[in-house]
């Protein structure tokens, strides 16, 4: 079990562990980039750990990263129920865990208790050693307040609940769109990750295929769809382009956006390679399993065929 005073043995370790601070905090506002919902509590602390981490300043930091985001619940107002998430990240995360602790002002304070000690049980059970965490904890926050807001009947603006407020989004006018992101590689362990809770944030199905090249399908809402590439193309990248994008609007006869998915989840591919090139043979035959090898062409240049098996 991990503990939240993990030291940092040297100094190469403890750079690139406040790297991973630097560049999570970076995702973070990209996704929460609204006017006051991502904010830094100590920038003295932010720019001495910036300066360390890029060899600008040789002295080790002694202020710890600390940040709080504000995220809006899913209710109309003046009904909604806001959140503040503080978090105080110790020099040893990831491997260590981080301190998080969510206030409201709408919310009870016996809603609130249960929301951190729930909180703090789910990290000490879940949270992976070495692996940044916030995003999936972000997710898992908004969806133990919607649990706890049905369980106790939290009521939204019309006083029909949140289950009635859900409805009345589900039943406004849609556009499906799937779009397929094509990368000149996808290597990092946080990005990759990232890409998961992005996805699982936003309602998305799809997949990603890391390697070289990567790429990326992701498909929903078109609301969601672009909120999704917009992040993306905010991060650091060698090369990121759309390469196709199918956009369907919302009609009677094709029902919801979940009848227009072709693939359940999303989830990262392993194509059985030991190089960091994935078997492009194995993709296009997950790619016709799903009815999409439509796309192998769009996305290398070529039709895609695959080899016929051995015969004696």
């Amino acid at each position: 079990t991990r503990q939240p005073g993990h030291l940092v043995t040297n100094m190469s370790d403890l750079k690139d562990k406040l790297r991973q601070q630097l560049d999570e905090l970076d995702v973070l506002r990209s996704i929460f980039s609204g006017s006051g919902e991502t904010e830094i509590e100590d920038n003295d602390a932010y720019y001495a750990i910036v300066a360390f981490v890029r060899n600008i300043d040789p002295t080790v930091p002694a202020a710890r990263l600390s940040y709080r985001m504000h995220l809006a619940g899913d209710e109309a107002p003046p009904k909604r129920h806001d959140l503040a998430v503080t978090v105080r990240l110790p020099q040893g995360y990831p491997d260590a865990l981080p301190e998080i602790h969510v206030t409201s002002n709408e919310l009870s304070r016996n809603a609130i208790d249960e929301l951190n000690s729930g909180l703090a049980i789910h990290m000490k059970e879940s949270v992976v050693p070495g692996e940044v965490c916030l995003l999936s904890l972000v997710d898992w926050i908004r969806d133990k307040t919607r649990s706890i807001l049905t369980e106790w009947g939290g009521p939204t603006a019309d006083g029909r609940g949140t289950d009635a407020a859900q409805a009345i989004a589900r039943d406004r006018q849609w556009r499906f769109c799937r779009m397929w992101l094509y990368m000149h590689h996808i290597y990092s362990k946080t990005k990759r990750k990232n890409i998961l809770s992005l996805a699982s944030e936003l309602q998305l199905t799809g997949f990603c295929l890391p390697g070289k090249p990567g790429v990326v399908c992701v498909e929903g809402e078109e609301d969601a769809v672009e909120q999704f590439y917009g992040v993306l193309k905010r991060w650091n990248w060698k090369s990121i382009a759309c390469v196709r994008r199918d956009v369907t609007p919302s009609s009677q006869s094709m029902g919801t956006v979940d009848a227009h998915r072709k693939i359940q989840g999303f989830q990262e591919l392993v194509m059985g390679t030991h190089s960091n090139h994935a078997d492009m043979g194995q993709f296009l035959e997950y790619l016709r399993a799903h009815e999409l090898e439509y796309v192998f062409k769009d996305l290398f240049g070529v039709e895609g065929q695959v080899k016929a098996a051995a015969t004696t």
